[in-house]
């Protein structure tokens, strides 16, 4: 959005929410706990996909496709590999930011608590940027993925396997951004938030019901 944090008070915008970074945990667990279409679909990729993933598991192992310690080995590697995804992860993040208009994205990484988050400082980012911010990586990443899974299952079940099981993998790492897509859409109304570096928090905002009730009427005397 073209709006600086201070000018949100003047545009009709309270302030309803302060995310400090060191709390994003808890905030995702809460957040994921609440019925909305981002949990819903968070659910579905990353438990189905491990469901689905577990039942062709055991369908190659019993029709001895595959050992299953070759399978769990497999596994094993795909884990490590999701790992080594997380800086692009974060980089998909950044550069989706700076699409919209962010003159300052970073990643930051904490790994004593294990997570990750990419901010832009101080831009103000309205729901629909919101969304293509956090699903960047996720859609790009597993679109990735599921092209390598058509082009390799033809002649390496192992490497096919490898790649499905990071798909579920990565899938799982986003419930971050699932989390955050959720909250907004739980709260509804028209919400924005910007991250403080300085103070190491995120802050949500909605538009006062006034200052809706006054956009539906102009738009109304427009059309």
């Amino acid at each position: 959005m073209k709006i600086q944090p201070e000018e949100l008070e003047a545009a009709g915008y309270v302030p309803f929410h302060e995310l400090p970074h060191d709390q994003i945990i808890p905030f995702v667990q809460e957040s994921l706990k609440k019925p909305s279409k981002a949990r819903m679909v968070y659910r579905w990729v990353a438990f189905g996909g491990l469901a689905l993933l577990i039942i062709i598991g055991v369908w190659l192992a019993v029709e001895g496709f595959q050992r299953p310690t070759d399978l769990l080995a497999w596994f094993g590697g795909a884990v490590l590999a999701s790992l080594l995804l997380i800086p692009l992860h974060e980089w998909i993040h950044m550069w989706e930011y700076k699409r919209c208009g962010a003159k300052q994205a970073k990643m930051t990484a904490h790994w004593k608590r294990f997570y990750f988050l990419a901010t832009a400082h101080r831009f103000v980012t309205s729901r629909d940027e919101l969304r293509r911010v956090a699903l960047a990586p996720f859609l790009l990443i597993s679109s990735l993925l599921a092209i390598a899974i058509l082009a390799t299952v033809g002649f390496s079940i192992p490497l096919a396997w490898f790649f499905a099981s990071m798909l579920v993998v990565h899938s799982s790492f986003c419930s971050g951004d699932f989390a955050m897509l959720a909250f907004v859409e739980q709260r509804g109304g028209d919400v924005v938030l910007y991250d403080d570096e300085e103070l190491k928090s995120s802050f949500f905002l909605e538009k006062a019901k006034r200052y809706r009730s006054e956009t539906r009427d102009t738009r109304h005397e427009i059309s």
